[in-house]
Order: structure tokens, then C-alpha cells, then sequence
């Protein structure tokens, strides 16, 4: 921090001043070095805080899994992930055509029940055929994929050996490196050029290699689960119990056509799809939809920190997309344990802090600056704390340049009583300070700063406002 900065600065003038003895402190206390002026702050009245540092993103307090138990085709897919969707809306669609064909043959009668478990039984069987092919199919297709991969690899593999072998034999026929023929020089940059820009393909080569290698051992993976899928749904016709009642099936069928048809349960965004239009799901989650009308921030707190905060305290919240605007927020979960399986274990404590507004503007995933207030002082007189001197023993004083209406400021020293200390300021608990006197830093380490001492006010450095508030 900058506290620690300037008193490292500070003390390394201090050991140079000891070392050369009585004769270098006094020349620097009665010589001005050119061009050099002395550090200045302001008294000011601001609002303090001790707080603790969180970096962290946005993200839901609430997630929902969106399900169904339904072992057909998605032939409609309406969400993308990001979407933001209202509770109600249609997310996905799966093939009904079955279940609408049984549902239709249990209705005309209900002496065909013996004929609908037929009819399931062949679409079961015309279900696992579907999968063996569909699989087939996409192993087949991601293979030629992959094929196609490695021959763009190793083309782009030989262009660069060859133009790697023509750049050495140029080479190899300078003779005097410091007169290189122009025409020679112009081919070997050519070269030189041509093997960088084809070092690069190399690299997008490998990558387009293994990324088809991943997709055909994916596809397999996945063509692998529907054939599974299909078959355990025709294996379970043997355990299926027969409670002898049509009307069941028919309610039982009515169920499964009304979960064709998935909607969202509450207002949100999908963060994650399980599936894809055309596939069939491999288990019953098929998205995940985040809540953005209750929004927090997940982050870390150190270990050096995390005893110093507890549930409740206030936050100010600040992201790059809102800039300087300062957003409350509340801190309410503290996860009191490391996960030694988490690879971000590391980074600290893991932290939630709710967000108060809800008109915030906040999107899920925004990175997002946290300061945990441990303490606050309000409306308090300060000055910063590079210009209080002394000690708990001598007690503390600052040196204020009073201007004398001549161009020239003389120095004054004043006792103080150091009141809340914040990060840069430190409030004044009791002294003879007013709001905008000048008080002179610490800092000033090429000169003695001594009481009655007169200074030319052009060489007073004084920040204004801003500046001052960017320092702390």
C-alpha cells in the first residue's frame, strides 16, 4: 500500500543521513535542491472505512435444474445459453409421436391393451435400431473429421520442413555475414516469414487435430449412452408391472405427452444446456436456469483476512461496467472450510455478498470489487497519514504551512490526537486543525522540515481534490 511506501522511502533517506554523519543533515536542512518542492496534503472532511478487499463475479442466488423423464428426441429446442426466459416459456420439445399414437389406441378401446404393449414393445426395439444407426452414424462422421484434420496437419507439417530446408541452404551459402547479396537477404526474409506464419498454422493444426479427436471419442461416448438407453428401456419391459388397468396407462401416457412439452419454472437465464435439438438426453437434467432477480457476488477472502469478517457487514460494490457508481450490498455467507479437491482452494475463503438493489443493472458473470466494511468513521475531520509525525510516547503533531500573504508559507507545528485511521486518511480526534489548511508529509526526505521554517509557496505540492482521493 502506499502507507508502506512512502515509510520504506523514509527510513532508506534516514540510514543515507546516519551514514554520512552531522555534516550531510545539516547541508540538506540549509540547501534547496533545484527543482524540488515539498509534498503537501489537505485537511479535508471525508467518510473513513477499514475494509477488506473481494474480487469476485456475478452470479444467482438461486440456480434451477430443469427436468424431465422423458426417453425421446428433442425436435424443438428455443433456448440458447444466455437466453433470459419468463416463467412459462417453452424451452424444449420432445418427440411425441409415440406416446401420442399409444395415448390415441389406448383411447378408442381399452380391450387393445394387449396391443398397445405390443406396439410400445416395436417402438422400443425400432428406438434401440434408431440409436445403433444414429451412433453409427456420428462415430462415421466425426471420424472423417478427424481424418480430414490430420491431412491438413501434415501438409502444413511438409510446408513447413521444406521451407525450413530452403531457408538452411540459403544460409549455408553466405559467406560473409556482414555482406549478404540483397537478392539472398530478400529470399531468406521471405523464408523467415513464410516458416512463422506456417509455425502458427502448425499450432491451429495440432489443435484442429485433437479438437477432432475429442468430438469422434465424444461422439462415441454419447451414440454409446443412447444405444444404452434404448436397450435398458427395452430390458425394463420384463420388471414392468401389469396393473391389468388400461385407464392407468392411458393417465400414465396423458403424464408423459404433458412432459413433452418443458417450460420454465421461474423467470431467469439458462447458463447451461445438457442438450441439443435432435439428441436425446442421457439423464433427466436438460438445463440450468439462474434466478436474475436475486442477484450476489461469489468471491474469496484471504486467510490472512477471513477472521476479521462475519456475516452481515456492509459492502460497497463496484464493477467496470457501472465505473465509480458504488452498489450496497450485505455479506452473508462465509464458507468457514477449504476444499482441498477445489483447485481454486488457494485463493482463500469462499464468500457470498447479496446485492441490495435490484434495479442494479448487473448481468450474471461481471467481474465485480468488493470492500467488506469492517468500521467507518462519518464526516470526520482527517488529514493523510504521511503528515502526522511523532509518536505514542511524545505524542503526535503535524507541521502545517500557514501562508503569510507574501508568497511564502510558514511552517507551524501542531499537536493533534490521531482519531479512526483509514487506509489513506486518518481523522483528527482533537487538534488546531481547519478544513483545507496544508499540511506538509513526511515524505519531503531530501530537506529538514523545522517549526518557524519559511517555504516559498511555489514549491508547495498540493493535490487537489481528486488527486488526493485517487492517492488514497
Amino acid at each position: 500500500m502506499s502507507k508502506k511506501k512512502g515509510i520504506i522511502i523514509a527510513a532508506v533517506v534516514l540510514v543515507l543521513l546516519g551514514g554520512g554523519g552531522y555534516g550531510i543533515k545539516t547541508a540538506l536542512s540549509n540547501v534547496q535542491l533545484t527543482n524540488a518542492t515539498y509534498i503537501a496534503g489537505r485537511v479535508a472532511v471525508k467518510d473513513l472505512s477499514d475494509y477488506v478487499n473481494v474480487s469476485g463475479s456475478v452470479a444467482s442466488s438461486e440456480s434451477i435444474s430443469v427436468t424431465a423423464a422423458v426417453d425421446q428426441k428433442i425436435t424443438q429446442l428455443n433456448v440458447k445459453i444466455g437466453d433470459a426466459v419468463k416463467a412459462g416459456d417453452v424451452l424444449c420439445v420432445f418427440d411425441d409421436t409415440a406416446l401420442r399414437e399409444s395415448y390415441n389406441r389406448l383411447m378408442q378401446t381399452e380391450e387393445k391393451s394387449q396391443g398397445a404393449e405390443d406396439y410400445q414393445h416395436n417402438l422400443r426395439l425400432r428406438a434401440l435400431d434408431d440409436a445403433r444407426n444414429e451412433r453409427d452414424a456420428a462415430v462415421n462422421k466425426a471420424q472423417e473429421t478427424l481424418n480430414d484434420a490430420v491431412a491438413a496437419r501434415n501438409s502444413v507439417y511438409d510446408a513447413y520442413n521444406s521451407a525450413t530446408a530452403q531457408y538452411e541452404a540459403l544460409n549455408s551459402r553466405i559467406t560473409d555475414p556482414d555482406h549478404i547479396p540483397e537478392e539472398i537477404a530478400e529470399q531468406l526474409t521471405e523464408l523467415a516469414a513464410r516458416i512463422n506464419q506456417l509455425g502458427e498454422q502448425m499450432r491451429k493444426a495440432d489443435e484442429a487435430v485433437s479438437d477432432a479427436s475429442y468430438a469422434r471419442n465424444e461422439a462415441a461416448k454419447r451414440g454409446d449412452q443412447g444405444v444404452r438407453a434404448a436397450q435398458d428401456a427395452l430390458d425394463a419391459e420384463a420388471y414392468a408391472a401389469d396393473d391389468g388397468s388400461v385407464e392407468s396407462q392411458i393417465k400414465k401416457l396423458s403424464e408423459q405427452l404433458d412432459s413433452c412439452t418443458v417450460k420454465a419454472p421461474a423467470d431467469g437465464v439458462v447458463t447451461q444446456l445438457m442438450v441439443s435439438e435432435g439428441s436425446i438426453p442421457m439423464s433427466p437434467s436438460l438445463m440450468e436456469i439462474e434466478d436474475t432477480s436475486s442477484l450476489i457476488i461469489r468471491g474469496k477472502v484471504s486467510e490472512a483476512d477471513v477472521l476479521k469478517v462475519s456475516e452481515g457487514m456492509n459492502c460497497e460494490i463496484k464493477t467496470v461496467a457501472t465505473g465509480e457508481e458504488i452498489i450496497p450490498g450485505k455479506l452473508t455467507r462465509i464458507e468457514r472450510i477449504l476444499n482441498s479437491s477445489d483447485p481454486t482452494a488457494a485463493g482463500g475463503y469462499n464468500v457470498e455478498i447479496s446485492i441490495d438493489s435490484k434495479e442494479s443493472n448487473l448481468l450474471i458473470g461481471m467481474s465485480a470489487n468488493v470492500k467488506i466494511i469492517l468500521d467507518r468513521a462519518d464526516h470526520v475531520l482527517c488529514v493523510p497519514y504521511d503528515a502526522i509525525r511523532g509518536g505514542e510516547n511524545d505524542g503526535y503533531f503535524v507541521y502545517v504551512a500557514v501562508p503569510q500573504g507574501d508568497g511564502n508559507s510558514k511552517v507551524e507545528k501542531r499537536v493533534i490526537e490521531k482519531g479512526f485511521e483509514g487506509d489513506y486518511f486518518t481523522e483528527i480526534a482533537s487538534g488546531e486543525l481547519k478544513e483545507d489548511e496544508i499540511v506538509l508529509s513526511r515524505r519531503n526526505t531530501w530537506a529538514t522540515i523545522t517549526e518557524g521554517q519559511t517555504i516559498s509557496d511555489s514549491l508547495l505540492n498540493v493535490p487537489d481534490d481528486e488527486s488526493q482521493d485517487a492517492e488514497a
